[in-house]
């Protein structure tokens, strides 16, 4: 007789909203005869490959799970596989599998409060100098978060003569995933280009699900700084042939 195996229900446990989770398990044949199956699958966050196929007597498939839950909600469903002669196109024998997940969003923040507006300041940096700060990007949820990173306004840093603003901050990273309950370290620049700039912008970290949160950074460019303990020398007099020699002291600022 026609005869398949597998496990009767499979779950995806906790899943982050508008990603994939991935599962597998496998089918067997177990029976004597070359078997053909199909299953049969309602629309849904669910989805199952290959969805058709013919199995030799003994021989096992990986079946490859998808679960996409759009929201943060609870998802149940039951797959049918149908099998039998792999001659028949009618298959008259069934099994079913339980399939389950939870749709969770991912909530990412910077640093030990959630509800902080993260703000970074360089303070006063030299020209030509690259300074650099490090966050911690932290996943406060369950499930894994995928994030990217992009700048939300335009620099508002711009050189005499150029008519398009000129990028000081950078970011290490600019798109990833951290796992549940885990952080990832940035690193943040200032490379200031024109002395006595302030410079601020602000960068954007979101996540599919829209759990979006903004950095702001904040620089000062400070050029070179010198100046001397006297306003002027006097010689006095001094013999023609002579020479007469005075210090005075060269003081680096910057």
């Amino acid at each position: 007789p026609h005869c398949l195996a597998f496990a009767h229900a499979l779950s995806f446990g906790l899943g982050p909203a508008v990603l994939m989770s991935k599962r597998s398990f496998t089918l067997s044949n177990v029976g004597a005869l070359r078997t053909r199956f199909e299953w049969q699958l309602g629309a849904g966050p669910f989805t199952l490959r290959p969805r058709s196929g013919v199995l030799d007597p003994g021989q096992s498939i990986p079946i490859h799970a998808d679960f996409s839950p759009g929201s943060a909600v609870s998802f149940e469903a039951q797959a049918v596989c149908l099998y039998g002669t792999s001659e028949d196109p009618t298959l008259t024998l069934h099994r079913l599998l339980a399939l389950s997940g939870v749709g969770k969003y991912p909530f990412l923040c910077v640093g030990a409060e959630p509800d902080s507006a993260p703000r970074v300041d360089f303070g006063d940096v030299a020209v030509g100098e690259t300074a650099e700060r490090f966050v911690d990007l932290r996943n406060v949820s369950p499930v894994r978060a995928s994030y990217s990173i992009h700048r939300r306004e335009s620099p508002t840093s711009a050189l005499p003569g150029l008519t398009r603003p000129v990028e000081v901050f950078g970011v290490s990273s600019h798109r990833g995933t951290i796992g549940p309950d885990d952080s990832q370290q940035l690193r943040l620049t200032y490379t200031p280009l024109a002395a006595g700039a302030e410079s601020i912008d602000y960068f954007e970290v979101s996540t599919p699900a829209g759990n979006t949160l903004r950095l702001r950074l904040r620089g000062c460019a400070v050029g070179t700084q010198v100046s001397l303990n006297c306003r002027s020398i006097n010689f006095n007099d001094v013999r023609v042939g002579e020479r007469a020699t005075h210090t005075f002291n060269l003081t680096n600022h910057s």
